[in-house]
């Protein structure tokens, strides 16, 4: 389990997601790929992987509950099993901008 969860945090991205859901939940999907200074095509690239890659890992592990159609992203039925990783991660969220993000 653990292993599982230091896979799904190893990514900025997923871990960011999280991180925001910890604060307010719930999230709008595409608030985790807005930024005002990327280009259309960066925005439509993030999108993709978002909603291909990430969204999707995350709502199978349980962590998110991710509604498509209302592009919602809520908490999900195991996001407290890995909550105490989250709040050990959370003051050492760096201050990178998005658009220095990897994907």
């Amino acid at each position: 389990m653990l292993d599982d969860q230091l896979r799904v945090l190893s990514n900025v991205r997923r871990r960011r997601l999280l991180l925001a859901l910890l604060q307010d939940n719930p999230q709008n999907d595409r608030t985790m790929v807005s930024n005002a200074s990327a280009s259309t095509d960066e925005k439509r690239r993030r999108a993709v992987a978002m909603g291909h890659v990430h969204l999707p890992q995350l709502d199978d592990h349980g962590y998110i509950e991710w509604n498509r159609e209302e592009r919602s992203v809520t908490k999900g039925s195991r996001f407290d099993e890995i909550k105490p990783l989250l709040t050990v991660l959370e003051p050492m969220q760096d201050d990178v901008s998005a658009d220095e993000l990897p994907e």
